[in-house]
């Protein structure tokens, strides 16, 4: 059956009542609306032959039954899909360029040149293929879904070959494996099972399964469950690595890498890289390392940096870059100043213990000297927990330097006086035979002086007690 010449509003009407009710056929049907009787009247035909709509002698739309539910074909007339149950063809398609459903419930909405196979989806655009059952394709032009269950949603000559996968834009685009997907870009590919490329170009998730790659251009993710956020040229290769940005950095299994040349290419190596134009690579397993030219670490929100300084703190400490690491003693960060009695400080040094020692963590061989943080604290009060701040160790030491000093100065203004006592007697002496009865005077002075001083002697002989 024909309809020749008719507006599209009254190709809308026919199609909508095609459906429903069926008007007796001694009447005739008009274009003002009709009274009918529901579910025995309808517009249609009433034999196995396609029902078919036209505008102006060119087709547009054509009802065909099949086995259960008709098919609906618009569009060009070269549109088909043999004598699949079901299927769809919204309209489009145009002479070489048709569009075709090759299975039962498959849909192309529009556009030309595109395909699906049954439950099959191609929304429009321009030579996409479903090739598969339950695949998708949104629009686009010269896309390609090979396998079930999987999607390209648009773009330009994306691909995917293998099931649950997604693609969901950009150009020349492949996801090779099942679960992988693409979220848009350039020429990225996952070819390995749940891998991940969210966008960028020339990025590659391969090799094991799981990987990520958030962007950026030229990124390689080819561990276990390894992510590059995005940046240039990184490589994740290890199993659960991870490179955050920047360019040129690698990272091997459990390891992070960030900046410009990082290369975490040991086993759970964490690797900075500041601008410098050079490779920083870690020194080995299980490290901590950032090439800076300067670092801050506090609990302040206000970082800073001073000229000079490899290390600052929000405390006030810092390490120079000649090495020396300066503790902050600012009277403006102290309360409860007391002073102290360096001949106190001494006495108690005397009772502190001191031995030889090695810490468990020490590689064979390496020991140390000084005292245990118990016996500080317990003697001098000072500091807590288990260690010994350096200045409080350094303020016993200037302490007890300050209290030597006195008895050092004692000791020189008592020789002092002996030695002008000598000077008077020398002045004083007889000649002859007198001297000589002069001597054991003399002798005498002399090891009364040296006895004042034997005690200290004995004492910093014997190990510091008295």
């Amino acid at each position: 059956m024909k309809i020749k010449n008719v507006s599209w509003w009254t190709l809308g009407f026919a199609i909508a009542v095609a459906i429903v009710p069926r008007h007796s056929q001694a009447e005739d049907w008009t274009t003002g609306g009709n009274d009918v009787t529901q579910g025995t009247e309808y517009l249609g035909s009433t034999n196995a032959a396609y029902v078919e709509f036209r505008a102006d002698e060119v087709h547009a739309l054509r009802l065909v039954p099949t086995a259960g539910t008709p098919q609906v074909i618009g569009g060009y007339s070269g549109n088909t899909a043999s004598t699949y149950v079901g299927a769809t063809i919204g309209g489009g398609g145009t002479y070489l360029y048709v569009n075709s459903v090759s299975g039962d419930y498959g849909t192309v909405g529009g556009g030309r040149a595109n395909g699906t196979a049954a439950y099959g989806v191609v929304g429009g655009g321009y030579n996409n293929a479903a090739d598969a059952s339950y695949a998708a394709v949104g629009g686009g032009y010269f896309n390609d879904v090979e396998n079930s269950y999987s999607f390209i949603g648009g773009g330009y000559s994306n691909l995917v070959t293998n099931t649950y996968a997604t693609i969901c834009g950009g150009d020349d685009n492949a996801a090779s494996a099942s679960y992988a997907s693409i979220g848009g870009g350039s020429s990225n590919q996952v070819s390995v099972n749940a891998g991940t490329i969210a966008g960028g170009n020339n990025n590659t998730v391969s090799t094991y399964s799981g990987g990520a790659i958030g962007g950026g251009a030229y990124n390689t993710a080819s561990g276990s469950y390894s992510v590059v956020a995005g940046g240039y040229h990184n490589e994740a290769s290890g199993s659960y690595a991870a490179v955050a940005g920047g360019t040129y950095c690698a990272a091997a299994s459990y390891s992070f890498a960030a900046g410009r040349r990082a290369k975490a290419d040991d086993t759970g190596c964490f690797m900075w890289g500041d601008s410098t134009d050079a490779d920083v690579a870690c020194p080995g397993s299980n490290t901590f390392n950032a090439r800076a030219a300067g670092f801050w670490f506090g609990s302040t929100s206000s970082p800073a940096h001073t000229a000079g300084h490899l290390i600052d703190t929000s405390a006030g400490a810092y390490l120079t870059t000649g090495g020396a690491w300066t503790d902050y003693s600012d009277p403006a960060g102290k309360h409860e100043i007391v002073a102290v009695e360096p001949s106190e400080v001494l006495a108690t040094l005397r009772d502190l213990p001191l031995s030889q020692w090695s810490y468990v963590a020490d590689p064979p061989g390496v020991r140390h000297l000084g005292p245990m943080a118990d016996d500080f604290h317990t003697l001098f009060g000072l500091g807590e927990g288990n260690g010994i701040a350096a200045l409080d160790s350094a303020g016993v030491a200037l302490a007890s330097v300050q209290a030597l000093d006195r008895m050092i100065q004692d000791r020189f203004a008592h020789l002092s006086r002996l030695e002008a006592r000598l000077a008077q007697l020398e002045r004083a002496r007889p000649s002859g035979s007198a001297r000589n009865a002069a001597l054991p005077w003399l002798i005498g002075a002399i090891l009364v002086g040296a006895g004042l001083a034997a005690p200290a002697l004995r004492r910093r002989r014997g190990g510091g007690r008295s």
